[in-house]
Protein backbone atom coordinates (compact mmCIF):
# COMPACT_ATOMS: atom_id res chain seq x y z
CA UNK A 1 0.00 0.00 0.00
CA UNK A 2 1.17 3.48 -0.67
CA UNK A 3 1.44 6.33 1.83
CA UNK A 4 -2.08 7.66 1.22
CA UNK A 5 -3.68 4.34 2.10
CA UNK A 6 -1.61 4.08 5.29
CA UNK A 7 -2.57 7.65 6.20
CA UNK A 8 -6.23 6.85 5.65
CA UNK A 9 -5.98 3.69 7.74
CA UNK A 10 -4.23 5.53 10.58
CA UNK A 11 -6.82 8.34 10.43
CA UNK A 12 -9.70 5.87 10.68
CA UNK A 13 -8.05 4.07 13.61
CA UNK A 14 -7.39 7.34 15.46
CA UNK A 15 -10.97 8.39 14.79
CA UNK A 16 -12.27 5.10 16.17
CA UNK A 17 -10.10 5.37 19.29
CA UNK A 18 -11.11 8.99 19.87
CA UNK A 19 -14.77 7.95 19.59
CA UNK A 20 -14.30 5.26 22.21
CA UNK A 21 -12.39 7.67 24.45
CA UNK A 22 -15.12 10.28 23.93
CA UNK A 23 -17.71 7.84 25.26
CA UNK A 24 -15.55 6.88 28.24
CA UNK A 25 -14.32 10.39 29.05
CA UNK A 26 -17.52 12.29 28.40
CA UNK A 27 -16.54 15.04 30.84
CA UNK A 28 -13.69 16.15 28.57
CA UNK A 29 -15.22 18.21 25.75
CA UNK A 30 -11.98 18.44 23.79
CA UNK A 31 -12.02 14.68 23.18
CA UNK A 32 -15.48 14.93 21.62
CA UNK A 33 -14.43 17.96 19.56
CA UNK A 34 -11.35 16.09 18.31
CA UNK A 35 -13.53 13.12 17.38
CA UNK A 36 -15.95 15.31 15.42
CA UNK A 37 -13.14 17.00 13.48
CA UNK A 38 -11.44 13.68 12.70
CA UNK A 39 -14.76 12.16 11.63
CA UNK A 40 -15.44 14.91 9.12
CA UNK A 41 -11.90 14.70 7.73
CA UNK A 42 -12.01 10.91 7.44
CA UNK A 43 -15.38 10.99 5.66
CA UNK A 44 -13.99 13.47 3.13
CA UNK A 45 -10.84 11.38 2.58
CA UNK A 46 -12.88 8.20 2.21
CA UNK A 47 -15.17 9.85 -0.34
CA UNK A 48 -12.20 11.02 -2.41
CA UNK A 49 -10.56 7.60 -2.08
CA UNK A 50 -13.71 5.81 -3.29
CA UNK A 51 -14.14 8.25 -6.18
CA UNK A 52 -10.55 7.70 -7.35
CA UNK A 53 -10.87 3.91 -7.00
CA UNK A 54 -14.14 4.00 -8.91
CA UNK A 55 -12.50 5.95 -11.74
CA UNK A 56 -9.49 3.58 -11.90
CA UNK A 57 -11.35 0.30 -11.79
CA UNK A 58 -14.24 1.16 -14.06
CA UNK A 59 -16.60 -0.79 -11.84
CA UNK A 60 -20.21 0.36 -12.03
CA UNK A 61 -19.53 2.64 -14.97
CA UNK A 62 -22.62 3.96 -16.67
Amino acid sequence: MDKKKYLLLVLVLIDFISGIMGMILSELPWVLALHRVLSVISVCFLAVHLFVYHKKSGIFSI
